[in-house]
């Protein structure tokens, strides 16, 4: 095998490996194997330029340019919840922050006005 597959075929199958000798696939195989429905895998396609018309019938689908983009979009995907993640974004943390700036004002808590 040549190229850097090699180092995956413990976790392939034979499906796996003629799949990714293709250069080119047809919608059917890339919905049958990255478990997509046609209308998303039509909508992915296009967005990543990887659809290329042959003649009025024919349409395929790089193969290469299409799973970059898959990886692309994963990437910003997690870079998006990255940011999420942070303390006090979103709400995730409500009250942070609450309670500063008290100490500057010189005014006691409401609670222990109740204790007088």
């Amino acid at each position: 095998m040549s190229g850097t597959i090699w180092m995956y075929s413990d976790r392939m199958d034979d499906w796996d490996i003629l799949f990714a000798q293709k250069s080119f696939i047809t919608y059917r195989e890339g919905c049958d194997y990255y478990d997509l429905t046609e209308k998303v895998m039509t909508r992915l396609a296009q967005d990543a330029g990887a659809v290329y018309k042959i003649g009025t019938r024919f349409v395929r689908i790089r193969r290469d340019v299409f799973e970059e983009y898959l990886r692309e979009q994963y990437r910003k995907e997690l870079a998006d919840e990255g940011e999420t993640d942070l303390p006090g974004s979103d709400g995730l943390y409500p009250g942070a922050g609450e309670g500063e700036g008290e100490a500057e004002t010189g005014e006691e808590p409401a609670k222990d006005r109740r204790n007088l």
